[in-house]
């Protein structure tokens, strides 16, 4: 009688960071470990690959001699405003000539997975893969984890003599559509063959490493800041299509804002199209995709122009399918950030437009700068991008100098007319603001010039300032 051999392998790609608790297995592996040295490697994917359960085309399976560090960790901070700074990472050892070898190759199209058992007898091989998700470091506070959505843990689970693989979902499983497992006529070598769908959100584009593990007769470690977790550089960096260059642009951006609460992006892989982010507040106007990169709304010539939102939303022209230019509606500079939770403003699409054979498309925000110590400043301002038919943008900001909060009396007033042509911003300031104690309303007004085919900005007072203030 042949004994039935199983073997379940955790994707743990936890987008975790350190404090961050990782969610534990549905179901706990075998109790009893198997005394075995084991190694892990990525490859190239051999271009000879064929799921048949023969690894002659992979080579030995051998990990290389390198020592890999792992990426650079991007200025995140928590909610306290500190600096998110990461438990120092360490690679646990990876020996050559290991009783048990693993080796992975992740590609556009999947992930490929080659094990050889050796004669170790194991029953269960335990495969963890994981990035690092900025926005639960963010929120973790000393002593205090947060916990990574499962969004972020992907466990899958192969039998010996089935080609199907299992996706541990909660305490139940269902079938991964797509996913292939041969095994040797022994049964201690297999060859995996699995779509996409088998790894779950990731932050990186391209993702260049990815933090793994991998166990027999073991469970891992729920953290993969700890043994026997290593860091492993993939052979060559793996970008999704479509957009894989706009993608990498956007989150490099994104990051780069580094707002407090840690808010940035995911995708899956097996949807690259998709972008998961922070909740906007209030809502985008219609005109917004919510959960897309890149949505296309209009075109001159060759030149499409679409919009996406990452946090905040930008403008994409693609000429002849290729990315030409990225701008995000609102200022990137450093302070210009939202009071209510620190984010970069809640930037607003309100027009898409056609002018002189060019796109326009009108943005208004409500910004402030942060200024923990003089004050919060409201500034208020509108960004029109244009787009013609080389592909390039040009950017207007209409916008006032910053003002404190505590001279305006109430929220300020968006306008624009039907066709955008005059479009602008109303402050209401307290009488005391002037020297003859009149309230007045200050009006930034955004004007089109089609002779000049620019947008010129004039602020004015109702009433007009007293004498002594006036221009």
């Amino acid at each position: 009688m042949v004994r039935a051999r199983l073997v379940a392998f955790s994707l743990l790609s936890a987008c975790a960071a350190p404090h961050v608790v990782m969610v534990p297995p549905a179901n706990p592996p075998p109790s009893k470990p198997i005394p075995v040295t084991l190694s892990l490697t990525a490859k190239e994917l051999p271009r000879s690959f064929v799921v048949d359960g023969d690894l002659g085309e992979w080579g030995d399976l051998q990990p290389g001699a390198e020592v890999v560090t792992g990426p650079e960790w991007p200025s995140i901070k928590n909610v306290l405003g500190q600096g998110a700074v990461p438990y120092e990472l360490e690679n646990a050892p990876n020996p050559k000539n290991a009783g048990a070898r693993v080796a992975l190759a992740i590609t556009p199209d999947g992930v490929r997975v080659a094990a050889d058992l050796g004669d170790t007898g194991a029953r269960t091989l335990t495969l963890g893969l994981a990035t690092f998700d900025w926005p639960a470091l963010a929120r973790s506070v000393p002593d205090r984890p947060a916990e990574v959505s499962e969004a972020f843990v992907h466990r899958l689970r192969v039998r010996e003599g089935t080609a199907s693989v299992a996706l541990l979902v909660g305490r139940g499983e269902k079938a991964l559509a797509g996913a292939r497992v041969v095994w040797s006529g022994d049964g201690t070598r297999f060859e995996a063959s699995l779509p996409n769908a088998a790894l779950p959100q990731l932050v990186d584009a391209p993702v260049v490493f990815v933090r793994a593990a991998a166990a027999l007769e073991a469970s891992l470690p729920q953290a993969p800041h700890e043994q026997p977790w290593r860091w492993l550089k993939l052979p060559s960096p793996v970008a999704y299509e479509p957009h894989a260059e706009l993608r990498a642009k956007v989150i490099a951006a994104v990051l780069a804002m580094a707002p407090v609460g840690g808010s940035t992006i995911s995708y899956r892989p097996d949807d690259p199209l998709g972008v998961f982010s922070a909740a906007p507040d209030p809502p985008l106007s219609p005109l917004q995709p919510l959960g897309a990169l890149y949505e296309k709304k209009a075109s001159v010539g060759d030149v499409d122009v679409g919009l996406g939102y990452a946090h905040v939303p930008y403008v994409v022209a693609l000429n002849k399918g290729r990315l030409s230019d990225l701008v995000f509606l609102i200022r990137l500079d450093e302070g210009y950030v939202d009071p209510k939770d620190g984010s970069k403003g809640d930037a607003s699409v309100q027009a898409i437009l056609t002018r002189n054979d060019e796109v326009h498309v009108v943005g208004s925000t409500s910004s402030a700068i942060h200024a923990l110590i003089q004050g919060t400043y409201q500034v208020e301002h509108w960004t029109v991008v244009s787009v013609g038919a080389t592909g390039k943008a040009r950017t207007w900001r209409c916008e006032v100098d910053a003002e404190p909060k505590i001279f305006q009396e109430g929220a300020p007033e968006r306008y624009a007319d039907a066709g955008f042509t005059r479009f602008g911003w109303r402050n209401t300031f307290h009488g005391s603001v002037f020297s003859d104690d009149k309230q007045r309303v200050r009006e930034l007004a955004c004007t089109w010039d089609a002779k000049a085919k620019t947008y010129e900005a004039r602020t004015s007072f109702t009433p007009p300032l007293p004498p002594v203030l006036a221009p």
